[in-house]
């Protein structure tokens, strides 16, 4: 019982889903794109959410994520089983080494793809916070390249905005 409480109170506790949930937040809203995901969003259910969802993303959820994090370290109480028996020394470092395991991926990873990437510090960070090329292109993104590329008169494109492709295109 005494490992169960030590693994829930430190490894399943909401820090660790905290801290999981800045970078996440962080990621989608600023490296990802609120607009590109808004567009995502806009293709997955028919119509655009308001744009309160987008400050959300943005500002909203990271702010609170980063604050309730800060909070509960703040007032972080070290863990006593009954709230009589209190742990040694060694419980609450396999405790916080349990609760580590799960954060330090995140950092470790992103430390692992700083140093394995080519070019100077300023042009990784620069490709690594780029979305893919090969990401699908949401409808905005095809009715700009449409009207860029389409040639003059051409009538074949559909009511939805995309040209239809044959299975034996080369280009698939």
């Amino acid at each position: 019982m005494y490992v169960f409480q030590l693994f829930d109170y430190y490894a399943a506790s909401g820090m660790c889903l905290l801290f999981m949930a800045i970078f996440e937040s962080v990621c989608i809203a600023w490296v990802y794109g609120a607009d590109r995901f808004y567009d995502n969003i806009e293709d997955m259910i028919g119509y655009r959410p308001g744009r309160y969802f987008k400050y959300c993303w943005l500002f909203f959820t990271p702010a609170t994520c980063i604050g309730t994090f800060a909070f509960s370290l703040i007032k972080y109480t070290p863990l006593k089983y009954n709230n009589v028996y209190v742990y040694p020394w060694w419980g609450y470092a396999i405790g916080w080494l349990l609760a580590l395991a799960s954060m330090v991926c995140i950092p470790l990873w992103m430390v692992y793809k700083i140093s394995t990437t080519q070019g100077t510090f300023r042009e990784r960070i620069q490709l690594l916070i780029t979305p893919s090329d090969t990401l699908p292109k949401t409808k905005r993104e095809q009715e700009k390249l449409l009207v860029i590329f389409a040639p003059e008169g051409d009538t074949t494109m559909t009511g939805n905005g995309y040209y239809p492709v044959s299975e034996t295109d080369s280009n698939l």
